[in-house]
């Protein structure tokens, strides 16, 4: 699932792209926008991200981040929770 990581990633960071515009983001000029098409889909139905648009020619789909997002934590990265004392 690493493409739809680097969408939801990108899609947080620089929200209202396009499915073109994430796209040439991600692989350059080629585009490769039926992969991303599919992803994005995916990734609206699980909730990850809101979708704009009509998804006509004139007013195609953007992308901005939904309920559920990237986690902000890396791997590797320990959040350490205090527990306090028990009573006796």
């Amino acid at each position: 699932m690493a493409l739809a990581d680097d969408i939801d990633l990108l899609v947080s960071r620089r929200p209202g792209l396009t499915e073109l515009a994430l796209a040439k983001f991600l692989f350059g000029r080629v585009g490769y926008q039926q992969r991303v098409n599919s992803t994005c889909r995916h990734l609206f139905r699980q909730g990850h991200v809101e979708r704009h648009g009509t998804g006509g020619p004139g007013h195609p789909f953007t992308y901005y981040p939904g309920r559920i997002t990237v986690n902000p934590n890396p791997p590797g990265f320990r959040i350490w929770q205090v527990v306090g004392r028990q009573r006796k």
